[in-house]
């Protein structure tokens, strides 16, 4: 049932990578606390009236011309570009999901700048913008890593990753009381693609039949 999928949303980021890959290990979940904002002032404004009103601005834009979708979204596709390059696009993605009920969102990325093979989880604390921090959905990403075993924690595939980074704030101003699962993918291969969508997708069902 779609309806089952509501408390729910993966936002799949793209796309283009690699390099050799190498495997790595589950790092110590301790470092992982507040992840504080690396491309503020870069990819996008770091002062926080400045990036609220952007993402106002885009977001309006946005809703002005295009239409809602009927449906109950369980995913989408947004880039993950600097605002002034990528911004406008993000927003109409987001404006379908605007003032949903969602309760945890997956975020699905691609490693662009650390080589490795597997998926990477931060699984715990919380990710700061300047306009606030979101904290981590520590028990389903504890289901994600029990499910799929390929999933680990590696702090430093999200250290200086912008795919997700940019994707915050405008979760920020679209949803309320939300949580977040970061995933980062290194290299994989057909298979690991399987079992990562079985697993998400048998998770996620037994998510929301549990809070319905």
């Amino acid at each position: 049932r779609v309806t089952s999928f509501i408390q729910v949303i993966c936002v799949i980021i793209t796309f283009i990578f690699l390099q050799p890959a190498k495997s790595f290990s589950t790092a110590d979940v301790s470092a992982l606390k507040v992840r504080k904002p690396v491309f503020a002032g870069s990819f996008y404004p770091a002062d926080k009236v400045r990036l609220g009103s952007l993402i106002n601005g885009y977001m309006k834009e946005a809703e002005q011309k295009s239409k809602k979708i009927s449906g109950q979204i369980f995913g989408m596709i947004s880039p993950h570009a600097g605002y002034e390059y990528s911004g406008k696009v993000a927003a109409y993605a987001y404006s379908q999901i605007k003032g949903k009920g969602y309760k945890t969102v997956i975020i699905i990325g691609s490693s662009h700048r650390v080589p490795f093979h597997g998926i990477a989880i931060y699984p715990e604390g919380s990710w700061e913008t300047p306009l606030g921090t979101v904290t981590i959905d520590h028990e389903m990403a504890q289901a994600i890593m029990k499910d799929c075993k390929m999933v680990k924690t590696f702090p430093a595939a999200f250290e200086r990753e912008h795919s997700l980074e940019v994707q915050i704030p405008f979760l920020q101003k679209t949803l309320t009381g939300f949580k977040i699962v970061p995933l980062v993918s290194g290299a994989m291969d057909c298979d690991d693609y399987t079992q990562l969508v079985s697993s998400l997708f048998s998770i996620i069902k037994r998510h929301s039949e549990k809070v319905l």
